[in-house]
């Protein structure tokens, strides 16, 4: 970049237009010349890291110079109906990004914090845009939300956005915009590049929440039905054998027992926690089994705001998964549910243990409330989440208590148990450490024996078995009516 030159007066000289289109010529030319593979790993990150920032410095300029094309109608010369449609022919965006770019460009003049954490590459133009969209809602959260665009992961900063827009939202407002959300509900179907059958549906959080308590109840009995047949897929697999069971009707798995009720999405939170069973029963008429019972839907909702009718700063109302909802929904969700409440402070949870792996009810409520998500720093996985006692290990004598269990994803529960990898917490920050020569576990040595059973099993079922009176000549096998295109066996390598 160019230098900055430094007056007489300590004010730093602003760089010209020609100043600035050098500095971009020189950057084009050292990216031309790149070698990658001529740098260390830690360099590249550092190259990463420099790269992020001017492109970060570019997209703020561009977004600064947009709004400035919009305003000067400009675009109106050359025949374009809008100043996106002409911005995007230049740029080869997309119209639908060139009108993001020029509305966040208008919106920087009325969030001045926003506007300086933008220009001096703190946060990208995505988050930039997400910050916007909250603080005009809620102007009060905007230094909040620019310092937590900088540090939070992708679904942190989501559910931080969300919350912000909740508390600067009126009754009136919140009931207009849950009223426009059931409005612009819709479900497409399409087909993708690669000939999959791809969905596409938009609901309101309440409605949203029902789907995916039914969802999520099923998938778990596709999930068991899977571990006794001896497969194992992931998570979102599960899901859509779900799905395809309860559009279609067919192959829906109902509980081991009558009185089980499917599972939820997470336990209850601040203060409430109530299920509700407006998700659909669903029969499976072919088979004339009775309906399964109504799946659960989990509410974390403060007690305050509860009584009150509104959320407050700090103050939550949502559905883990779904996002925050009116409290009112919830009231309405009260007449017709079973009622659990859990005061924080009137039940110390981390005193209530377990010797065996069973974790007791209020752990489980309190453990999930804390962990939605996989505590490992960046990792925001949500599905097939493990329990793990990160503290001191069940096989070791640990307790199946709060403060011996954490929230992680299948492959940091791995790396954890098998691989040299340390998980701790300071305060509430989670930590995880990773050694300095992974340890990948071996795989157990065979037996010879068990190599020789297996070749002979191998050689039995290869070689047709000899009838009485053939004199010790075996049949050959008859013809294949249907032979491979091609052959599996590599060709004979050449000295």
């Amino acid at each position: 970049m160019a230098v900055v030159a430094q007056q007489s007066d300590d004010t730093l000289k602003v760089p010209t237009f020609a100043e600035a289109e050098t500095a971009g010529e020189v950057l084009a030319r050292f990216v031309a010349a790149l070698e990658p593979r001529r740098y260390s790993g830690e360099d590249a990150v550092a190259l990463v890291r420099m790269f992020t920032n001017v492109e970060r410095t570019g997209v703020a300029g561009k977004t600064l110079a947009a709004c400035r094309v919009d305003e000067s109608r400009v675009h109106s010369r050359s025949g374009s109906r809008s100043a996106a449609e002409f911005i995007a022919a230049t740029t080869g965006d997309s119209v639908g990004e060139t009108k993001d770019l020029i509305r966040l460009g208008e919106q920087l003049d009325d969030q001045p914090e926003l506007a300086d954490a933008f220009r001096k590459q703190k946060i990208s133009r995505r988050r930039a845009s997400q910050v916007s969209k909250a603080a005009k809602v809620n102007p009060n959260r905007e230094r909040d939300l620019v310092e937590g665009a900088q540090r939070d992961s992708d679904a942190s900063f989501k559910e931080r956005c969300q919350r912000a827009k909740a508390e600067g939202r009126s009754h009136e407002e919140a009931e207009r915009h849950r009223r426009a959300l059931h409005a612009n509900r819709y479900c497409r179907t399409y087909t993708d590049d690669d000939g999959a059958f791809r969905i596409d549906a938009l609901f309101g959080p309440e409605a949203g929440a029902h789907v995916l308590a039914a969802l999520d109840a099923q998938a778990d009995r596709q999930f068991e039905q899977a571990r006794k047949d001896g497969r194992c897929d992931p998570p979102a697999a599960y899901r859509a054998d779900a799905l395809l069971a309860l559009l279609t009707g067919k192959g829906i798995l109902g509980p081991q027992s009558k009185h089980k009720q499917g599972s939820g999405a997470a336990r209850s939170g601040g203060n409430l926690g109530a299920t509700t069973g407006q998700a659909a029963d669903v029969a499976d008429c072919g088979t004339g089994r009775a309906p399964d019972p109504r799946a659960t839907v989990f509410v974390t909702v403060d007690l305050e705001a509860l009584r009150r009718g509104n959320v407050g700063v700090g103050e939550r109302c949502e559905i883990p998964g779904v996002g925050p909802v009116s409290v009112e929904h919830v009231r309405d969700l009260l007449g017709e549910a079973l009622v659990e409440l859990i005061i924080a402070k009137g039940t110390d949870v981390t005193t209530v243990y377990s010797a065996g792996r069973h974790i007791p009810k209020r752990v489980q409520s309190a453990l999930l409330l804390r962990d939605p998500r996989c505590v490992v720093p960046g990792c925001d996985a949500r599905l097939g989440l493990e329990n793990d006692h990160w503290v001191t290990d069940f096989a070791k004598g640990g307790l199946t208590a709060l403060d011996n269990l954490a929230r992680v994803c299948r492959g940091h529960h791995r790396d954890r148990t098998h691989h040299g990898f340390e998980l701790r917490k300071q305060g509430e920050t989670w930590i995880w450490i990773a050694p300095e020569h992974p340890v990948i576990p071996k795989r157990p040595k065979r037996s010879k024996r068990s190599e020789r059973s297996e070749r002979s099993e191998r050689s039995e079922r290869s070689e047709p078995k000899r009838k009485p009176g053939d004199g010790g000549r075996t049949k050959a096998p008859p013809p294949d009516t249907n032979p491979p295109l091609f052959d599996n066996v590599s060709p004979p390598r050449r000295e």
